[in-house]
């Protein structure tokens, strides 16, 4: 997204929020952060925004909207937990790999993490089902965490990452 574009949708944001001032600090702030995105999807979410909310919106609501919209073909908790019990009974715990391949990537990084042979064999399935819907949204919010942000602010957080590491060595 350029800057005329964003301060296009900044109009947009301060014709739908009359108390949404825009100046060139503003201006330059939400160009720099979604400068790496694209501007049908920014549109995309600010129209989404204004038609669902009375309050102005955030450089980082229209960064999460733009998320959920690139994860939304994942399943729920619910659903999720749903495959895992379906593959229980189809799979049982001696075809693991034929249940981690009927898994949409979260679930089947979740049921690793938890292990398969854990989840067919526990006496206490209700357990290991709170386990697993706790563990799948923390997946799910790192996902969108990691697409929320945008590649500049990525690429300096690994820069932070790799020093910190450095001095620990």
């Amino acid at each position: 997204m350029n800057y005329s574009q964003t301060a296009e949708m900044l109009g947009v944001i301060s014709t739908a929020y009359r108390w949404f001032e825009v100046d060139e600090l503003k201006l330059r702030l939400w160009n720099g952060i979604l400068k790496d995105i694209d501007f049908e999807l920014v549109k995309k979410a600010v129209s989404e925004h204004i038609a669902t909310s009375e309050k102005e919106p955030t450089v980082a609501g229209i960064l999460k909207r733009i998320a959920k919209g690139c994860i939304q073909d994942q399943p729920t908790s619910a659903e999720a937990w749903g495959l895992v019990n379906k593959a229980i009974h189809k799979h049982g715990y001696n075809n693991p790999t034929e249940a981690m391949e009927s898994f949409p990537p979260p679930v089947a990084k979740v049921v690793k993490a938890i292990g398969w042979m854990e989840i067919c064999t526990s006496e206490n399935l209700n357990v290991i089902r709170g386990q697993f819907l706790k563990m799948y949204e923390e997946t799910i919010n790192c996902e969108l965490e990691r697409l929320i942000l945008p590649d500049n602010l990525k690429a300096i957080n690994n820069i932070a990452i790799n020093k910190m590491l450095q001095k620990q060595e």
